[in-house]
């Protein structure tokens, strides 16, 4: 005890007004933990909880919850009171330096002059004695830029992050009539909700957005300034492209002027519009490039669109903080654009207005040209390049600025060569092709050219040659089949050999004779195939020409007479009304084309004929062998034996 006496006498002697002596003080209010913070926080508030609660009736008994108690005569002789009087001098005078004081300048000043020491007890005091600086006028930053409104919740941070060991370098900024001014005039030119900003970074974001709002540059209203305040919508620009001191620095250049012009607040926003941002614009490309934007729009017939485009160009997200150069680099683009459009209609002869209208030209027309960009790159040299470019257009791939320029070059330098390749394209193709197309006359050409298909400007040139060459073959093909098509109506006025047996209820084959059965047979086969292959086809047409049927379709006894024969045959005999025979197996679920030979029909036919032969049919046969002689007889009756097997037993088992 008398150890800790002594000790005590030598820290009182050298700081009178610690506070660490007081009773009742428990052991983790003189330690750092994870309260600081908090301790902090009690302190600003008025208010303990956790760790410190109760404190204020052991440290501060009497100032507690009691306003301006340094300046009061009955508390301001209090050790907390000396102290509050000095630390809001240091403030101040580092307020008037500076503008602005770090935390950890005042709590050194606290440990180094007034002993205060790390812990929560030393958290809390220092709250209470900065809690008056806990909110407007007074606003936090950082070392690294960060500002923002000074709250109780930042202040005790800023004293809990400092006292813990994990400071960084954070201060308490107090706001000058020029950044207050500059706050003011900001909602109001800006159109920004009332004291919402409260922050330089703040600021830049709501101008920012504002700014984002007009979609056209702010500084095309420069064009329509009548007052002479667009320097101050200038210093907005920097202001927004700039970040953390810099920005604070340029707010109150901005706020500085602020105070001496009164009459910004009222005609900034009259200025700052979007529809002043039209007329700024329309203005300033009359005399951007000598006015070559806008001739070209009038040449393209763009000139309701143009600004549109331009939107267009300053869509993106961070295109409200280009400055001037940045945004004249993006509208050159359009020159670019507009220059494609034009050399497009030129050479197309359309009528395009834009480019992505330009884009679907050119792919309309190059899907019908029928020939692979890499084939007509090796057909044209000198636009291997251009072309290069159309196929990018084409397959509807991603085109950069850079070979935007040179598609722009390549159609204005090569105009007069790809208005050329695009007007023959028909006997380029044939060029191209031409070992596939020798033996065609133009219009085949042209078909084989359709017949292709469309796409072949996309497709690698060995691609391409197999789809004109299967083109080429089919098409041959076509023709004969139509060449053989067409003589057989011409010479049996019917579409096949099938349809020529419905017609005449007679199947064609029979009509053939036995030597030419084989090769008839294939050639109407073919035909009723409608094709088949080129030797198939071929052979038929070789049949028609040589054969002589056609003398015989055309006959009715001659075709009466081969029904007859080949389908009636034994039969014919009892079966004389053949129309009404042909009409019988007209039911049968056979085409005539396939009567010949049938067992169906072959079944039909032998009982029509039996119907025939049991309806008195065989008492005309009775009669005939009453008529014939014995040897006559004999004959019969031996062939009889031999077909049946009936009557030969028959006269076997007769042993009479």
């Amino acid at each position: 005890q008398g150890v800790a006496s002594v000790l005590q006498s030598i820290v009182t002697n050298k700081f009178p007004y610690a506070f660490d002596f007081a009773k009742k003080l428990t052991e983790s209010q003189l330690k750092m933990t994870n309260a600081m913070k908090q301790s902090a926080k009690s302190g600003i508030l008025q208010s303990t909880s956790g760790v410190v609660i109760g404190l204020e009736k052991h440290v501060l008994p009497t100032v507690w919850e009691r306003a301006e108690y340094w300046k009061d005569s009955a508390t301001a002789n209090l050790p907390i009171s000396k102290i509050k009087a000095e630390v809001d001098r240091q403030i101040e005078l580092a307020f008037d330096n500076a503008g602005h004081i770090s935390i950890g300048e005042i709590y050194d000043f606290l440990e180094n002059t007034y002993g205060f020491a790390p812990c929560n007890l030393s958290a809390f005091l220092v709250g209470f004695l900065l809690k008056e600086y806990g909110g407007a006028p007074y606003r936090y930053s950082d070392s690294s830029g960060g500002h923002e409104e000074m709250s109780q919740d930042k202040l005790a941070e800023m004293i809990g992050n400092y006292i813990g060991k994990s400071p960084k370098p954070t201060y308490i900024v107090k706001m000058t009539p020029e950044e207050k001014a500059f706050y003011e005039l900001t909602e109001k030119a800006w159109g920004i909700l009332p004291d919402s900003c409260s922050s330089a970074g703040k600021a830049a974001q709501a101008v920012t957005s504002k700014m984002r709002e007009l979609v056209l540059p702010v500084w095309c209203l420069e064009e329509v300034d009548t007052l002479g305040i667009y320097d101050i919508v200038q210093k907005y620009i920097e202001f927004a492209q700039k970040e953390g001191s810099e920005a604070h620095n340029k707010a109150i250049e901005i706020g500085r002027i602020a105070l001496n012009k009164p009459s910004l607040a009222t005609n900034l926003p009259n200025l700052i519009t979007s529809e002043n941002c039209k007329k700024g614009m329309l203005e300033y490309l009359r005399s951007f490039e000598g006015g070559r934007l806008l001739d070209l729009a009038e040449a393209i017939r763009a000139q309701n669109d143009i600004l549109k485009d331009i939107k267009r160009l300053f869509s993106v997200k961070h295109s409200c903080l280009w400055d001037k150069q940045t945004g004249e680099s993006e509208i050159r683009k359009l020159l670019v654009e507009y220059g494609i459009v034009k050399a497009t209609n030129s050479i197309l002869n359309t009528a395009a207005h834009s480019l992505s209208e330009a884009y679907k030209e050119w792919r309309e027309r190059l899907n019908f040209i029928g020939i692979s960009c890499e084939a007509l790159q090796s057909e044209y040299p000198s636009l291997a390049k251009v072309l290069d470019m159309l196929l990018k257009i084409y397959n509807q791939d991603e085109i950069l600025l850079e070979q935007l320029k040179d598609l722009h070059f390549g159609l204005n330098e090569h105009e007069a060569e790809l208005i050329e390749l695009l007007n023959n394209d028909l006997q380029l193709f044939y060029e191209v092709y031409n070992v596939y197309l020798e033996d065609f006359r133009e219009e085949d050409i042209t078909k084989i050219k359709a017949n292709a298909g469309r796409g072949l400007f996309g497709v690698k040139r060995t691609d391409s040659n197999i789809r004109v060459k299967n083109a080429a073959e089919s098409y041959k093909k076509e023709q004969l089949v139509t060449q053989l098509l067409t003589l057989w109506r011409k010479k049996t006025g019917t579409k096949n050999p099938n349809e020529w047996s419905n017609l005449y209820k007679t199947p064609i084959l029979c009509l053939v004779q036995p030597m030419e059965f084989e090769k008839a047979k294939k050639a109407f086969d073919t035909l009723n195939r409608n094709g088949g292959a080129d030797g198939e086809i071929n052979a038929a047409l070789a049949y028609l020409k040589e054969t002589t049927i056609f003398n015989l379709l055309h006959d009715n006894d001659k075709r009466d007479e081969a029904f007859k024969k080949d389908i009636l045959g034994i039969y014919s005999t009892l079966l004389t009304d053949i129309n009404k025979v042909r009409d019988e197996l007209s039911y049968l679920q056979v085409d005539v084309y396939n009567w010949r030979g049938n067992p169906e029909v072959q079944n039909r036919i032998k009982q029509l004929a039996k119907a025939e032969y049991d309806a008195g049919g065989s008492n005309k046969v009775l009669s005939k062998i009453d008529n014939m002689s014995d040897v006559q007889l004999k004959e019969y009756l031996k062939l009889l034996i031999k077909d049946n097997v009936t009557v030969g037993l028959e006269i076997l088992r007769d042993r009479g």
